[in-house]
């Protein structure tokens, strides 16, 4: 699962399978991606491109691993 543009994690046209990840997901960050005030996302992994980055919102959080 991969960002084909930049835009929120929350936002499921910003992946490339039209969805949000969830925590059995692995997502490779392309572009700069946004996880919005107070909202949590989840992956198992994220990778990171030269351009790609996370931007984290005021009290947001991003679950890592199968829980």
């Amino acid at each position: 699962m991969f960002t084909p543009k930049a835009g929120d994690w929350s936002d499921g046209s910003v992946w490339s399978c039209g969805r949000v990840p969830v925590s059995s997901d692995v997502v490779t960050l392309n572009h700069g991606v946004n996880l919005p005030a107070s909202y949590q996302g989840q992956a198992l992994r994220v990778m990171y491109t030269p351009t790609g980055r996370l931007i984290l919102g005021m009290g947001s959080k991003l679950k890592l691993g199968s829980y």
